[in-house]
């Protein structure tokens, strides 16, 4: 989850198309922090996924769904994006599920 507030101006330093996926390099400063390989940051408010961790910034993996849904596949070398981490709470919480106008409420377990 994300608040939608942006910490942090990145910059593309590479975009590789493929034939179905997009993997993307996105420089950062302040959003490295607390953020490793599999975590989730917001990339122009798009969630991805941390495929690789670099002293100067993130490696994603865009798939097609996302790619043709959103306007990331149009980045360039050089373009700036907003980037946000998610959420984190200091405490535990019970896992919540919406379905339809009922709501299970399930122990969380770590």
């Amino acid at each position: 989850m994300f608040t939608g507030i942006v910490e942090e101006i990145g910059a593309i330093r590479a975009i590789e198309r493929g034939e179905r996926l997009a993997r993307l390099e996105v420089e950062a400063r302040i959003t490295l922090d607390g953020v490793d390989i599999g975590g989730s940051v917001a990339v122009n408010g798009v969630c991805l996924t941390v495929i690789e961790r670099r002293p100067s910034g993130f490696v994603f993996e865009i798939g097609p769904e996302t790619l043709s849904r959103t306007a990331l596949g149009r980045l360039t070398a050089g373009d700036s994006v907003n980037l946000e981490r998610p959420c984190v709470s200091a405490a535990p919480w019970a896992a919540i599920w919406s379905w339809g106008t009922s709501t299970v409420w399930e122990p969380w377990t770590p």
